[in-house]
């Protein structure tokens, strides 16, 4: 066993001897699990789950017993060969902070195109429908027959004198006749409901940009050979067919998909996470903060270590 890892589990045993606290107590407070707590305090790392729950354990057991927190955490990252510092970015390189920023506004700016874009279809739509609206309206009253053989009124000319000359006819098919033709057809259908037979068939309207306004279909589920869903928030590791395709915290309502024949799952809380695989729900340990580590599936004949 590594010399330095014994060391570290005997002062860990020795300030929780000294405070007088027991492992059942200590359990209890941190929500440590005894048989995790006793691997800490024999230097057995190799039982423990990844290095982020670790050290979690580490952080809530030094509080409990008045001691620096970040000073145990130092030094497990030290043993198990966890860098304590972020690398240096690489020249040229743009801080996460701006990049973070950059995305903020970029979708800031989409949003309220997409409002603009909706209050500009709303408009156009009323306007249409304000249109139509007007076009199906009855027309002016036409004008009293004239009694043959009475004076017409008198028409002003172009240069300002008035004439008695009728205004020339329109020409057969001219787009002022068919105007005409059209509105007394509207105002007809309008009052009786149905066209004359005979008549000929009117173009209907056309439909309303309102019609592009449907509300669209929900998102698909995820597809895959393991399923993840995520009620609340919980740190994921899984691994298929040997290669690690998840390693971070998800959030709740989070849904995820993964394909492969084998797969490797640890989690840091059973109790906020559901798994199916391949149609199957998977059994997981119902309480909260409770961790798997090295589940495996479809199981092996070795059951998981917890």
């Amino acid at each position: 066993m590594n010399e330095g890892r014994k060391a570290f589990g005997q002062e860990l045993n020795r300030l929780r001897t000294e405070r007088g606290v027991g492992l059942e107590e200590l359990a209890s407070a941190t929500k440590v699990r005894v048989v995790l707590l006793r691997a800490l305090e024999e230097g057995r790392f190799e039982a423990l789950p990844p290095a982020v729950f670790v050290e979690g354990y580490l952080k809530a057991c030094a509080r409990y017993l008045g001691a620096d927190p970040a000073q145990f955490v130092k030094r497990y990252r030290f043993l198990v060969g966890v860098p304590t510092e972020s690398p240096a970015p690489a020249p040229g390189a743009i801080p996460v902070s701006k990049v973070l920023r950059r995305e903020q506004g970029t979708r800031r700016a989409f949003k309220w195109m997409g409002v603009i874009a909706l209050i500009g279809g709303l408009g156009y739509a009323s306007f249409v429908l304000v249109r139509q609206m007007e076009s199906s309206s009855p027309g002016q009253p036409s004008p009293a027959p004239r009694r043959q053989g009475a004076a017409r009124p008198p028409v002003a000319a172009s240069d300002g004198l008035r004439t008695d000359e009728p205004p020339a006819p329109s020409q057969p098919g001219s787009g002022a006749d068919d105007a005409s033709a059209g509105a007394r057809s509207d105002v007809l259908i309008g009052a009786l409901g149905t066209p004359p037979e005979g008549s000929e068939s009117l173009p209907l309207p056309a439909p309303s940009p309102l019609s592009s306004l449907a509300p669209q279909s929900p998102p698909t589920e995820p597809q895959g050979d393991l399923i993840l869903a995520a009620r609340d928030v919980c740190w994921c590791e899984i691994w298929a067919d040997g290669k690690r395709v998840l390693y971070r915290q998800v959030s709740p309502g989070e849904r995820l998909g993964f394909a492969g024949d084998r797969f490797k799952v640890s989690l840091g809380n059973t109790g906020a996470v559901d798994l199916h695989f391949r149609g199957a729900s998977v059994p997981l340990p119902p309480e909260r903060g409770r961790v798997v580590n090295g589940l495996e599936l479809p199981p092996s004949e070795e059951v998981p270590r917890p």
